[in-house]
């Protein structure tokens, strides 16, 4: 008998005779090269094997300097512990030299010697200060599948574009036409129906809007807000680079920016909302209509922390140094102010996770001027009063992080969750973000040679990894995604070449990758399946070599920057994912103990194709 045996380097000629052969099912005979085959010359076939050993790894403390999103409170996870996390930002100028009310500070200083009136002292005066941060929103692809105005999680069938959520006999498209509330049947609170009601204004309601990344195992949606001036110099990068590379701060610098908090800018409850902001419009008494009953869109803002700051503070940090040195650059201001330092009350169940690039700090101010009545009589003039406002930025960037400026996430973290690492056959495994645990396993190469030895063309590979229900139970959320990156590398085991998406979103990319968390009929948390065909290919065709494999979890798969991070209990460094870092979330998940059941157990799946002898 004739064996035939394809050559580890023509995959590419064998998906095309592949293509050829089923198409011809009706045939008997099938050529390959100058032999002619008798019958099905392939089988499709399953094999699976083990995940022998599993690498454990506790993350002590990780870079957490420049992340793209960041941790504020308290996650109260039942079975790792604890983590509280602070945040200490920069703040920074949004425009430099600025001149507040209409003059100089140089203008103000003249003597009105002329008598025309072009001087005085403007008395600018802080009024009200008002930091800014908002909550992560669910991701717009997710939002609104039937386009009628209300996202999903709102409404009443997020497929029909003819549902009423809100009961007052128009539609929610009809509502989005209208601009009314689709989401309150009085939308103006007159007492009158929307459907009824003729006189409601376009469009000037607060939208409700669907929220993201806030963990509570309570429920809770009040919490204790302190912010503090912090003198602490946050540096953008490391002179001993000559200022080339980013400086690096890590999740345990808690100690070091302690002794340099100054003055509480802010002491008191705040409350998640998922309303958001609105400010109506001041009337003019020159037109017939009533501005003040819509709303101001230009100070419109989604949900968020909005609260006031000590007035006093920005007065004697800003206002004040007008003209001065302070304000010429932003070097200079930023060795000026230093930064805001965040942290919630240690008892808060609440954990939130916040994109500080989005955030800022509005102040508005009053200043005299003269009023010249439009006239040019300046014995009409007469000395009014206005008011103005400017804006301090925290960090500048993008979805890839900051890119302008400085933060830095620090926390406390109880470890409760004891681990073997290079345990065989271990029972369950452990994965944590933030200071949390990674895990790591390695393909035989023996399975490798078994795939080359018999030439299998290699259709799919998976892991699947399946949660343990009963620990995860009690847990309001779990990882949405898990992340796995080569040893060394750290390369994605995915190919970004030959991946599908169907949007941006952390849950729209990378498609043939997978890693999502699946759930069973009864809506639990029952798997994540991860294809690393591509990876496994790799190795078998291209002789790539065969790496350990990281398990982390990971809050946005598409973003595959690591940073430093360091072991327990030993002074070994690894690679830890950036959004690894950014999320307090974990999972336990069964391993390939031979008390885990067959149906639940670790194992790689491999889906291949072999000529038939």
């Amino acid at each position: 008998m004739t064996t035939y045996r394809l050559s580890r380097h023509i995959g590419a000629a064998i998906a095309l005779v592949l293509l050829v052969v089923f198409s011809a099912c009706e045939e008997d005979t099938y050529t390959l090269g100058q032999a002619v085959i008798e019958g099905e010359p392939f089988s499709t076939n399953r094999i699976d094997y083990p995940i022998e050993s599993i690498k454990q790894l506790k993350i002590d403390r990780v870079q957490t300097s420049q992340l793209p999103i960041f941790q504020l409170g308290n996650f109260k996870d039942p079975i790792f512990g604890t983590t509280s996390a602070q945040i200490l930002t920069e703040v920074q100028l949004a425009e430099v030299k600025p001149i507040f009310g209409r003059l100089s500070a140089d203008t103000e200083s003249l003597q009105d010697v002329s008598g025309n009136n072009d001087t005085l002292n403007e008395n600018e005066t802080v009024v009200r200060a008002r930091l800014y941060i908002p909550f992560q929103k669910v991701p717009a692809a997710s939002q609104d599948s039937d386009s009628d105005g209300v996202q999903d999680t709102f409404d009443a069938d997020p497929n029909d574009i003819n549902s009423d959520s809100d009961g007052d006999g128009l539609t929610d498209n009809e509502e989005r036409l209208r601009g009314t509330d689709p989401l309150n049947a009085d939308t103006d609170g007159d007492g009158i129906n929307d459907l009824d009601d003729e006189s409601t204004p376009s469009n000037s309601y607060a939208k409700r809007v669907a929220l993201d990344s806030i963990y509570s195992f309570s429920g809770n949606d009040v919490f204790d807000l302190t912010v503090r001036h912090s003198d602490f110099f946050l540096r953008d990068h490391e002179p001993t680079s000559g200022f080339l590379d980013p400086s690096a701060y890590f999740s345990d610098d808690s100690t070091k920016f302690e002794d340099f908090l100054g003055a509480v800018l802010f002491e008191g409850k705040d409350t998640i909302s998922e309303f958001q902001y609105i400010e109506y419009q001041i009337d003019d008494p020159d037109t017939e209509e009533d501005e003040s009953a819509f709303t101001d869109a230009s100070k419109t803002k989604d949900p968020g922390i909005y609260i006031d700051l000590d007035p006093g503070f920005f007065q004697t940090m800003i206002l004040d140094k007008e003209g001065g040195s302070e304000l010429l650059s932003r070097s200079n201001f930023k060795d000026h102010f230093r930064g805001i330092h965040l942290s919630l009350a240690a008892d808060n169940d609440l954990m939130m996770l916040l994109n500080l690039t989005s955030g800022y700090i509005e102040v508005d101010y009053t200043y005299d001027f003269w009023n010249t009545q439009d006239d040019s009589d300046a014995s009409n003039d007469a000395i009014d009063s206005e008011e103005r406002s400017f804006r301090l930025n925290l960090v500048s960037g993008g979805s890839f992080g900051i890119t302008s400026g400085n933060a830095v996430n620090t926390w406390t973290a109880e470890n409760n969750v004891s681990v073997i690492d290079n345990q065989d056959f271990v029972e369950r495994v452990y994965l944590k973000g933030g200071s949390g645990y990674l895990a790591q396993f390695q393909i035989p190469d023996e399975i490798i040679e078994e795939i080359k030895t018999n030439n299998w063309l290699v259709n799919e590979a998976s892991i699947v990894f399946y949660v343990d229900q009963d620990a995860m139970q009690q847990y309001p959320e779990q990882p949405s995604r898990l992340y796995l990156f080569k040893e060394g590398s750290n390369l994605p085991v995915y190919d970004a070449m030959t991946e599908t998406s169907n949007n941006e979103t952390p849950l729209g990319i990378f498609l043939n990758y997978d890693g999502i968390l699946q759930y069973d009929s009864e809506g639990k948390s029952s798997h994540y399946t991860v294809r690393l065909t591509d990876y496994v290919n790799h190795v078998v065709l291209r002789d790539s070599v065969n790496v350990p494999i990281n398990v982390a979890v990971s809050a946005n798969i598409g973003l595959p920057v690591t940073y430093a991070a360091k072991v327990s209990d030993s002074d070994k460094v690894v690679s830890y994912p950036q959004m690894s870092a950014a999320t307090p979330l974990s999972t336990v998940l069964y391993g390939s103990n031979a008390t885990v059941s067959d149906d639940k157990r670790l194992e790689l799946r491999i889906y291949y194709t072999q000529i038939q002898d």
